[in-house]
């Protein structure tokens, strides 16, 4: 299903962003190479040489204290939480 396109203009007079990204809706694009990319890059993973940066990991009991890094940028890379 597609939406309407946003109004750059009302973004920014409401101060608001639109963030996100479907890759099934970049997979289907005319000519797009994300298909390829994507197989190349599961295979570099799988193949260790490339590694997901990682930064803290938290217990879920710490999820508000993992929650105020993130907001307070204290973090790098993508922040795990352990159940």
């Amino acid at each position: 299903m597609d939406s309407a396109p946003v109004d750059p203009g009302l973004l920014s007079e409401r101060n608001i962003s639109v963030g996100g990204y479907w890759l099934g809706a970049h997979l289907r694009l005319p000519g797009s190479t994300a298909a390829e990319a994507l197989t190349e890059l599961i295979a570099l993973t799988a193949a260790g040489r490339l590694r997901p940066v990682t930064g803290a990991e938290y217990g879920l009991e710490d999820a508000g204290r993992a929650l105020a890094d993130l907001v307070a940028r204290r973090t790098v890379g993508k922040v795990i939480l352990r159940p």
